[in-house]
């Protein structure tokens, strides 16, 4: 599931660090200890623009709740990853984008089923309605909203996301929905944005393939003002921009497939080619950074 949300900013040839949620949130940015939930989101903010959470089962700082606990005992108690929630919600509306995959914040510190409705979805604008295993070779059918003809399918997991019934504006879009006479009938999405404040949430609720969704990172990276290398129409193309130790920016192309491609910028890529140039080169002839 991480390779899944990698993916599209991969193909973007965009920057991406791959942490420890542990170490993460504990160690580098001690966001759990901070008692203000704004501050810490500037904190954050100043770190990353944009935030992937790949199906985070379980929250760093989850209580621990004994297997009889009730729901209501739940909703009552708190804990760091409450705190923690708060904290995604101001670095949202501060400009933040956040990505969310399925099983969001469904277990507590012992592994066990927590009986409240996912934070992270309701932060969303969501509720997870139905939930069904695709184990192999199940899929199912969603298309593009707003858009028929654009189809695909899911694999894994898949929730049906709904909006929450009076819950706070402004509510969640789809941007992916089921088709099947299960879920599509219901009338539920795959995939879903919310504008919220400056930033965005994006729900991916079901293993879609990574490749549908390269033009929401396309927007996100757009509002988020992320520096990127540029993105290829070839799935196969690798695409970056690295500066070596004297400061200088090189742009790299790599062709990872075994028919010919051209990179972001026009560049012609024979199969399995790499090309490394200075990218200060390329600006002097007149092709602006993307």
């Amino acid at each position: 599931e991480a390779l899944r949300l990698y993916h599209p900013f991969w193909r973007h040839g965009a920057a991406v660090d791959v942490l420890s949620a542990r170490r993460f949130w504990q160690e580098e940015l001690d966001i759990l200890d901070n008692p203000d939930p704004r501050a810490a989101a500037a904190i954050l903010l100043a770190r990353c623009s944009i935030l992937l959470l790949p199906a985070p089962m379980i929250l760093p700082g989850a209580a621990l709740f004994p297997s009889d606990s009730s729901p209501e005992a739940q909703s009552a108690s708190h804990s760091p990853s409450d705190l923690l929630v708060d904290v995604l919600d101001h670095f949202v509306r501060a400009g933040g984008s956040l990505w969310i995959s399925f099983r969001s914040d469904i277990k507590d510190a012992a592994n066990q089923m927590r009986r409240q409705p996912s934070r992270l979805a309701a932060l969303a604008g969501v509720q997870v309605t139905e939930i069904e295993s695709l184990n192999q070779p199940l899929t199912a059918p969603v298309a593009l909203a707003g858009n028929s003809t654009t189809v695909s399918s899911a694999e894994v997991f898949r929730e049906g996301l709904s909006p929450i019934p009076d819950g706070p504006s402004p509510t969640a879009e789809p941007l992916w929905i089921y088709t099947d006479s299960f879920f599509g009938s219901m009338g539920l999405a795959a995939v879903t944005r919310r504008p919220l404040g400056k930033g965005e949430v994006v729900y991916v609720g079901t293993g879609i393939d990574g490749e549908e969704l390269v033009p929401t990172a396309t927007e996100t990276l757009a509002h988020t003002g992320v520096h990127f290398a540029g993105l290829s129409d070839s799935p196969w193309v690798e695409e970056a921009l690295r500066k070596d130790v004297n400061g200088k920016l090189w742009r790299l192309a790599i062709n990872h497939g075994d028919e010919a491609a051209v990179s972001s910028i026009g560049r012609s890529l024979d199969p399995y080619e790499v090309v490394i140039e200075p990218e200060a080169e390329r600006e002097s002839r007149g092709s602006p950074v993307q």
